[in-house]
């Protein structure tokens, strides 16, 4: 039953006439989560309601919709899979999603306060994969946080809340829903070009946003900060930010100049894909550098051990029954002139084999200073302070805030211009002030209830 604009379903009340009411998982300013079970197939599902309030919105329902499509059009076990949408029978919408196990990477940095550096590399590059996919359907997802990217036990990683993604009408099919000059996504995460609401956004922003997660993630701290949303809009254009060195005299060699890369205020200067991010980062996760130990390893068992290639090398001689290598041909117990003659298929085979993983480890070292002769800082200044530019007052729409916010978080930030109705109320203009983040000198904080997800529907820990 609903209560008024909340939408509140007891236990055991049956929904739509198939999903059975388990229990309320959370809720937020734009609608509630539930867990389910379908009456027929017996599944335990995750049940999205929008709030009927917002159900009056035909902007808000088309995009709390388009989280129902983007999953089928993508198809990575990276993105949170949908199985059904519809409207209760009060006539609210709904979208039944695959019911995950574990936690945000927005808990699990409120508890730790940074990651390792691998750590943090392994989760955004699964980010990546899952990415990677989206754009390549035309889906571009503009909301990326530590909110929005779940970790179930493995680690993997899920991707959450395509509600406000730019879909390319020409791979898709879909009507564009926005406006140039309208700002959609979570301020402290959004690209430079969100921020200005340029026209043409591409997956760039989503490198962008990645990079901002992974500085987040491995410092504690978001890259930049303010007190109001315009000082902040100013700090993300200008991109001076304090260097992870500052926070870590751990940091790995050339991680900052991968990092800063991602980070480009000009996105001409970014990496051109996630894919070009993820390999980026590939030398500082440990599951790959896992692997190259291991082809390292093997080519040493399997080539300068072996036997029949020990022959070949400048003297020395196969191993003896116990497993040591024989002596020398200046000083050790074999004194023959000369190796016996093998066959030269072998030898080759063995340079070739050397050479390739040579080449690997080139490879991988190349990608990990990649970025190293990164943009400058840009210092235009922001669009409508200009003479005949647009107005530079802007409209904030923030969902209700909750106890445990991390930092101002927005349903849409548009121009005067821009039809704020169609996105969302506005609210009085006292909720422009932001709270500050935390410092990175604060002592870690106990496992805690996930941020409100405000831009499709708003809940503590969604799934």
């Amino acid at each position: 039953m609903a209560d008024g604009d909340s939408q509140h379903f007891l236990p055991g009340t049956l929904v739509a006439g198939k999903f059975r009411i388990i229990r309320k998982i959370g809720s937020g300013g734009m609608g509630a989560v539930y867990e389910v079970l379908h009456e027929y197939t017996k599944h335990r599902r995750a049940l999205k309601v929008l709030h009927p309030n917002f159900s009056r919105l035909p902007a808000i329902v088309t995009r709390f919709l388009r989280e129902a499509s983007a999953a089928g059009r993508i198809g990575n076990p990276h993105i949170v899979e949908t199985f059904d949408a519809g409207s209760v029978e009060t006539g609210e919408p709904y979208i039944v999603m695959e019911l995950l196990s574990g936690r945000s990477l927005d808990s699990l940095l409120a508890e730790r306060g940074a990651l390792g550096f691998s750590e943090a590399v392994g989760y955004v590059r699964q980010a990546c994969r899952g990415l990677e996919a989206a754009h390549n359907a035309g889906i571009i997802h503009r909301d990326l946080k530590p909110d929005n990217l779940f970790i179930e036990a493995g680690p993997f990683v899920k991707i959450l809340d395509f509600g406000i993604s730019k879909f390319d009408p020409t791979l898709t099919g879909s009507e564009q829903l926005t406006r140039a000059g309208a700002m959609l996504g979570t301020p402290f995460y959004m690209s430079p070009e969100q921020v200005r609401g340029t026209d043409g956004i591409d997956p760039r922003t989503d490198v962008y946003s990645l990079g901002a997660v992974l500085y987040e993630s491995v410092t504690g701290n978001k890259p930049f900060s303010a007190t109001t949303i315009e000082q902040l809009a100013v700090a993300i254009h200008v991109g001076q930010y304090e260097p992870v060195s500052r926070f870590r005299a751990d940091t790995p060699v050339g991680f900052a100049d991968v990092l800063a890369k991602a980070l480009a205020t000009n996105r001409d200067q970014r990496y051109s894909s996630v894919r070009a991010f993820a390999d980026a980062l590939a030398f500082y996760d440990s599951a790959t550098a896992g692997r190259l130990a291991q082809a390292v390893h093997e080519v040493r068992v399997n080539t300068v051990l072996d036997p029949e290639l020990m022959s070949h090398a400048p003297g020395m001689t196969a191993p003896d029954e116990r497993g040591t290598p024989g002596g020398t041909a200046l000083g050790g117990t074999d004194a023959s002139p000369a190796p016996p003659k093998r066959s030269k298929r072998l030898f080759f085979s063995a340079v070739a084999t050397l050479v390739a993983v040579s080449a690997l480890i080139a490879v991988l070292w190349g990608y990990a200073l990649a970025g190293k002769h990164g943009p400058g800082l840009a210092q235009e200044s922001l669009p409508g302070s200009g003479k005949g530019g647009t107005s530079s007052v802007i409209q904030v729409v923030p969902a209700e805030p909750s106890a445990d916010s991390h930092g101002p978080e927005v349903v849409s930030v548009v121009s005067p211009a821009d039809d704020a109705s169609a996105v969302a109320p506005v609210p009085d203009s006292n909720s422009r002030s932001l709270p500050q983040p935390k410092a990175s000198n604060d002592p870690p904080k106990a496992a805690h209830k996930t941020r409100a997800t405000q831009h499709g529907l708003a809940e503590d820990n969604p799934f």
